[in-house]
């Protein structure tokens, strides 16, 4: 098939503050984040345009800021400043900050900047994949790293990565309300749709959350959690 015109096919996704920070989620507002957009398609009947309709996602950053990484040639560290026209100057907004922001310096001297992102799909079609793409976000010395999984045997969220090109020099990026933060890309159109989770999905998640925290290798324990999987998550 030289282009995509599958039907498509169902995903649930909810704003998951429970992978950002446990502490902090109770607190934060679900409403900062703005209803993922579909990538917008020009109605030229080329059917190469219209296999991309209903495809691609962009989450909008809930935040404007500016971040700043230094010293990523000795122990890295980060400073931030964010629009004050935006956001109130109150510790509430600091903590949020500093909750999604992370760096993480390699054994092989490679830095990244990690961004948190809530975001946590759902379907029940084994077929679905995810491809995160660079975001139109204004960077100096970084690099997007791309990543890819199969949401239907995982629950859990992607975060915005960015791998430090030059350690030597200075690392910036900008991120503005009305600019994505995260763009999606899915292996065949779907029908998307904002939905609470219901009790299987909270309890499936409960399966994987935050497992990071306590393994370095997953790859034996995927098969065992895949088996308790429900055969239908969604309503």
């Amino acid at each position: 098939m030289l282009f995509n015109l599958l039907k498509k096919t169902k995903v649930n996704y909810f704003i998951n503050t429970k992978s950002i920070n446990d502490e902090l989620q109770e607190k934060i507002p679900l409403g900062i984040y703005k209803n993922l957009q579909f990538l917008e398609t020009n109605n030229t009947g080329c059917p190469a345009i219209q296999s991309a309709r209903n495809r691609v996602l962009n989450l909008m950053s809930p935040i404007q800021a500016q971040i700043e990484i230094l010293e990523s040639d000795k122990t890295p560290k980060y400073k931030y400043e964010f629009d004050e026209k935006k956001h109130p100057a109150t510790n509430d907004m600091h903590d949020f900050i500093k909750s999604l922001v992370g760096i993480i310096k390699e054994k092989n001297d490679l830095v990244h900047l990690q961004i948190l992102n809530p975001v946590t799909f759902v379907t029940d079609d084994k077929d679905i994949e995810i491809i995160t793409v660079t975001p139109n976000i204004e960077v100096e010395n970084l690099e997007y790293i791309s990543g890819s999984f199969k949401p239907y045997y995982w629950i859990r969220n992607l975060n915005t990565t960015y791998k430090v090109i030059d350690n030597t020099k200075k690392s910036k990026i900008n991120l503005k309300l009305d600019k994505p933060i995260m763009t999606y890309v899915f292996n065949k159109p779907i029908n998307l749709e904002y939905k609470e989770p219901n009790e299987k999905i909270v309890n499936y998640y409960k399966q994987s959350k935050r497992i990071i925290q306590y393994r370095i290798n997953l790859n034996n324990l995927y098969k065992d959690i895949a088996s308790r999987r429900p055969k239908k998550l969604l309503r």
